[in-house]
């Protein structure tokens, strides 16, 4: 499994990718610590959020919200096309992350929605306007897709996916902050450690414990960014060493600790 660090120099990524034959390999169950809004313009694919699988049709807008797992399941290898845009939280207005915390991992966007309209636009500016206007145009076109989002239908298709992985990595979200291991999960669910870790390397191509430990980095960012000093995250994220916490960071988001503390201006201070 894939984990995407954070951008610190692009808050809003924006892309329109065209594959004219995509094969599976190429798509990897994968996490990040920003927003995703995935919108499938052609193709013949599921796609899996967690423990769901959507069947996608064109015209869906898949929401994925920070730290939730996904990855793309071809059907057939027809050309596989999308709009992909990534944001942060701070991009978003209180009521904004409201909604996308209890908003519908899939939405169908009818012809009497702005939202495909508004994903041309971008795509129609890219190569047009300069840089620091289209920054401005991707975080307004943001909010005008998040507010058309409240008032579409909710789409409740589903097909459940029939794993014990997905209890596993339920509880493992559910106790982050405790110290995990595929001994501690082999007790909780009645199984042998060896189990635990050949579902994970079937089912996300690694390790149990390399799965805990990108998780844990990745709720240790959010609370950096956050502003929860970094000594307090690594004791919080039940890190008994500190330099294994620091390591770790390093190693997964390719940054140090520090790097993340959210920049405080000189007025903020006053």
């Amino acid at each position: 499994m894939q984990v995407t660090p954070v951008n610190h120099k692009e808050s809003l990524r924006f892309a329109h990718i065209y594959d004219r034959k995509p094969w599976n390999e190429e798509f990897f169950f994968h996490i990040h610590n920003d927003y995703e809004f995935l919108f499938f313009l052609s193709g013949n694919a599921d796609f899996t959020i967690d423990d769901k699988i959507y069947s996608l049709k064109k015209d869906d807008l898949l929401v994925i919200r920070p730290t939730q797992r996904h990855k793309l399941c071809l059907i057939s290898t027809v050309p596989y096309e999308r709009y992909v845009f990534n944001f942060k939280k701070n991009n978003l207005d209180a009521d904004e992350i409201a909604f996308l915390e209890t908003a519908d991992p899939v939405y169908h966007i009818g012809k009497t929605s702005i939202i495909k309209n508004l994903f041309e636009n971008l795509t129609n500016a890219r190569d047009v306007y300069e840089k620091d206007d289209f920054e401005q145009l991707k975080q307004i076109t943001l909010h005008s897709m998040i507010t058309d989002m409240k008032y579409l239908p909710k789409s409740k298709e589903f097909i459940l996916e029939p794993s014990s992985i997905d209890r596993m990595i339920e509880y493992i979200d559910e106790h982050i902050e405790e110290a995990i291991s595929a001994q501690v999960l082999a007790d909780r669910f009645f199984i042998s450690r060896s189990s635990v870790d050949r579902e994970f390397q079937k089912e996300l191509n690694i390790s149990c414990k390399q799965y805990i430990n990108k998780k844990k980095i990745m709720y240790a960012q959010s609370l950096i960014m956050s502003g929860v000093p970094v000594a307090k995250t690594a004791e919080k994220c039940s890190y008994v060493n500190y330099t294994t916490f620091y390591r770790q960071y390093k190693a997964i988001l390719g940054i140090y600790p520090l790097q993340d503390r959210p920049i405080v201006h000189q007025d903020q201070t006053k």
